[in-house]
């Protein structure tokens, strides 16, 4: 089983990928997406939310792999603090990527070398967000009773967003297709990943749906990629979110919240 998660990856291939950089030039993008004050918050996004949940996800267990694929040049010394807080994590490997290569250029070798043969999962899992921890004993137990070829999706989660000190929306999403925590089950002979799917929300592989539990955890806050839109949450207190996430996501903490940058406005005009 391998998560892969993109830190800041920015090279010639992922420039159309996302929003920030669509458009620009591989210098242009670099010298938004590498500014000291963003790689700072991202990297305190990531250990709060993303290591967190690989250190629980593989706590007990020796197949589960995190993939963190990072630009080869990513700046000290982020790339330094990046390392060390990762080094504690088993089975957690930072992956460099050259300025011509993209994620499906240096995942499948290292699937192919780690696993060897059998079947294999894997799942796309965003650098500022968290999985429950019986995520990979879920996947197990829906990879028994379905096809290599097939996308798990699960479809609900938890979506958290700050919009003051102590003050947070918090809700239950309900969005099939998501990018959180959606993987593919496949064959190493015939192996297909997850970055190899194209964009998560017109994939035409079979796809199991979860309907019934919570697969996720996401967040919202001034840095997300993708478009936010009207928030539809509750507002309450930290310790109120941690109370309600605490059974599935322990290694989530009111000091983590806390390191949310605050939501956003809605990019989208009212109707």
């Amino acid at each position: 089983m391998f998560g892969v998660t993109r830190f800041n990856l920015v090279t010639q291939r992922t420039l159309g990928s996302f929003r920030a950089t669509k458009g620009k030039t591989l210098e242009e993008a670099k010298a938004l997406v590498f500014r000291p004050e963003s790689l700072q918050k991202r990297l305190e996004m990531f250990k709060a939310f993303c290591l967190s949940t690989y250190r629980e996800l593989s706590a007990n267990r020796d197949n589960l792999h995190g993939l963190i694929l990072i630009s080869e040049d990513l700046p000290q010394p982020f790339r330094d603090q990046l390392e060390e807080a990762c080094a504690d994590v088993p089975h957690v490997l930072i992956v460099p990527v050259a300025d011509d290569q993209g994620s499906n250029d240096v995942v499948p070798p290292i699937v192919h070398r780690i696993a060897g043969t059998g079947r294999v999962y894997t799942f796309r899992y965003d650098d500022d967000d968290a999985l429950p921890r019986d995520y990979a004993d879920k996947v197990e137990k829906i990879a028994a009773s379905i096809a290599p070829g097939t996308v798990i999706s699960f479809n609900n989660g938890f979506s958290i967003s700050r919009v003051g000190e102590d003050a947070y929306g918090f809700r239950i999403r309900r969005y099939p297709l998501n990018a959180f925590g959606l993987g593919i089950l496949s064959d190493m002979a015939d192996l297909k990943t997850v970055f190899q799917l194209g964009p998560h929300t017109k994939i035409t592989l079979p796809v199991h749906h979860d309907t019934t539990s919570i697969g996720y955890a996401c967040t919202v806050h001034a840095d997300n990629d993708s478009r936010v839109g009207e928030m539809k949450s509750e507002i309450v207190s930290g310790d109120h979110v941690i109370a309600q996430m605490q059974d599935l996501f322990p290694h989530i903490t009111a000091e983590g919240l806390k390191v949310l940058t605050f939501r956003r406005p809605s990019d989208f005009e009212p109707a």
